[in-house]
């Protein structure tokens, strides 16, 4: 029902470097079959390349802010210090002088 050797032939042209994949098309189920394995493969390999997108970004960007961090430390500037968990931060209204009498 199908050319194999056509197949086989545009293949090799596209992908050079690989083998074509073994298919036996004997009839229209076994086109519809390939076809549906096909289309399974792509959506399961469309989710590790979003997957993998997904660690990229987050490993990019763990690694901008330690470089930030890195530079920071580098030309002598330090972080702001933090309270410890549950101490109140002061406020600003906290470290001006009460205002004076008749003001």
């Amino acid at each position: 029902m199908v050319d194999p050797v056509g197949f086989a032939e545009a293949w090799k042209a596209q992908f050079p470097d690989c083998e074509p994949p073994r298919m036996e098309l004997r009839s229209v189920g076994d086109i519809e079959q390939e076809l549906e394995r096909c289309k399974a493969s792509i959506r399961r390999l469309e989710q590790e390349v979003n997957q993998e997108r997904f660690r990229m970004i987050y490993l990019q960007t763990l690694l901008a802010k330690e470089k930030k961090s890195y530079d920071r430390q580098r030309w002598g500037f330090r972080r702001a210090a933090q309270p410890p968990d549950g101490a109140a931060e002061p406020r600003a209204s906290a470290q001006r002088p009460p205002p004076a009498p008749g003001d």
